[in-house]
């Protein structure tokens, strides 16, 4: 569960890439992505380019999958 009154963003256009506060974890496909608010490096995910900007309006098979996951 997430508090929004928590989260912030704390990146800034001289330091963008600072990371937020206020989101304990995050799990990717089963995987911890950020746990006690540190990243941990774990790259879980995949782009999907369903309808993109730049996808070329191709269905992909990722897209699918999560379609069928929420069903």
């Amino acid at each position: 569960m997430l508090d929004k009154t928590a989260i912030d963003d704390t990146a800034t256009c001289e330091n963008p890439k600072q990371s937020p506060i206020g989101i304990p974890q995050v799990i990717v496909n089963g995987e911890v992505a950020v746990d006690n608010e540190r990243c941990t490096r774990v790259l879980a995910s995949r782009r999907c380019l369903d309808d993109a900007p730049g996808g070329g309006g191709k269905r992909s098979h990722c897209a699918g999958e999560a379609r069928t996951r929420l069903s």
